[in-house]
């Protein structure tokens, strides 16, 4: 879904683009769901506004809601589990070919310049492509991870047992090989 902020940045013109859409799994490319450890996703709601946040009609803001619900495999399992993902904010939109803020070289101002990079999205034409964004920030909430539970036991190392579901009867612990040769020794 695309929309045209031109309109916006008119004077007495419209004061805010309203968007609630679903993003359907054909829709998405399969590097978004790399990127958030999917294996498949069910949905992706996205809905907010765009709107004018100064009378010169200079400074525009999208609000944004984005819900997601997805399958994926846990770290340690590997079994298939359900996941959803919440990201919410508000960015301001700046035009990727202008300088939005001033050049710092100290480091504290260099960290206040970060800060400042954090609450603008660049936009390179007056059109926004919001598959693109919700997918961009829903990659920013994605954790490294997902775990089926934070008890997980995980995978047996010898048998590929889920040990989850009970023990593997493998040995827990096994003998250093350098010192096989003491076995005998006390017999």
């Amino acid at each position: 879904m695309r929309v045209n902020i031109e309109q916006l940045k008119k004077k007495d013109s419209v004061e805010s683009i309203n968007f609630d859409f679903t993003i359907t799994p054909d829709q998405l490319d399969a590097g978004y769901l790399i990127a958030i450890g999917a294996e498949e996703v069910d949905f992706v709601k996205v809905h907010g506004d765009i709107s004018v946040k100064d009378i010169n009609n200079s400074i525009i803001a999208i609000n944004y809601k984005i819900d997601t619900k997805f399958t994926a495999r846990c770290a340690r399992c590997d079994e298939i589990i359900t996941q959803e993902l919440y990201a919410e904010g508000e960015k301001f939109l700046a035009d990727s070919n202008k300088n939005h803020k001033n050049e710092k070289n100290d480091d504290d101002d260099a960290d206040e310049s970060k800060e400042d990079d954090e609450n603008f999205y660049m936009v390179e034409s007056n059109v926004i492509n919001l598959v693109e964004f919700a997918m961009e920030f829903l990659e920013l909430e994605a954790p490294v991870r997902y775990l089926c539970n934070e008890d997980c036991k995980g995978l047996c190392q010898k048998c590929g047992k889920n040990l989850n579901e009970g023990e593997c009867g493998c040995p827990k612990k096994e003998k250093n090989p350098a010192f096989k040769v003491l076995d005998n020794f006390f017999n």
